[in-house]
């Protein structure tokens, strides 16, 4: 849980808000918040088939799949919350667009600081320039199947020592026979600099509550 609430991908979410909303000129609203963070989140939603296939169809690859391909993910993300948005909150379509292509780029951006690897950038190309899907499609993993780019900026937010992260993986139980493991497995020993950041957050949306005000719902 302290993983969940200090992490980089929780304040990717609370800084979009913030600074979306001063920039579009939006009052503080505790659902586009809500929304923010999902969406910073929503790529590791593919943890969900690993948990349910992992043992009918001897699933072994629960991460970085389906959710992992920004240039499949985020296009239909801006299509499905722009016809949303038209639909149920008119005026306001670029505004929420924009949140959300934000947080969850960000997710991306932040999983190019893994280490040793980076992250799949152009997935689901292959290095070899074809269109492919692992599980259940191929069982290549990812890593083989597609070029991993890393941003070398660790000393930036503060990762935490690989050594640590190591020892967090090896306290951890096989992934392909765990879902809790594939839960717990892959979350970051929490940094100070996680820590700091999210405080930064509360308290930018503290400022612009002050400053544009509190709505709710809309």
């Amino acid at each position: 849980m302290k993983q969940l609430i200090f992490g980089w991908d929780t304040s990717i979410g609370v800084w979009a808000f913030v600074l979306l909303s001063f920039l579009f000129n939006q009052p503080a609203s505790l659902w586009v918040l809500m929304v923010a963070g999902f969406c910073a989140y929503l790529p590791d939603l593919d943890f969900i088939p690993f948990l349910a296939l992992r043992r009918r169809f001897n699933v072994t690859v629960g991460h970085w799949v389906f959710g992992h391909y920004p240039i499949i993910v985020l296009p239909l993300e801006a299509a499905v919350v722009g016809i949303i948005t038209s639909i149920a909150w008119p005026g306001h379509v670029i505004f929420l667009v924009t949140l959300v292509l934000v947080c969850t780029s960000g997710h991306f951006i932040h999983d190019a600081s893994a280490l040793p690897y980076g992250f799949q950038l152009l997935a689901p190309i292959t290095k070899d320039g074809r269109v492919r899907f692992p599980i259940p499609l191929t069982e290549e993993h990812p890593m083989d199947l597609y070029t991993h780019y890393r941003i070398g900026w660790g000393k930036i937010i503060g990762i935490a020592p690989r050594e640590l992260t190591q020892k967090m993986y090896d306290d951890c139980e096989d992934w392909t026979k765990s879902g809790g493991s594939e839960i717990g497995g892959r979350v970051e020993p929490v940094t100070t600099y996680q820590i700091t950041a999210f405080w930064l957050g509360i308290a930018g949306i503290v400022i612009l509550v002050i400053k544009n005000g509190l709505t709710w719902p809309f």
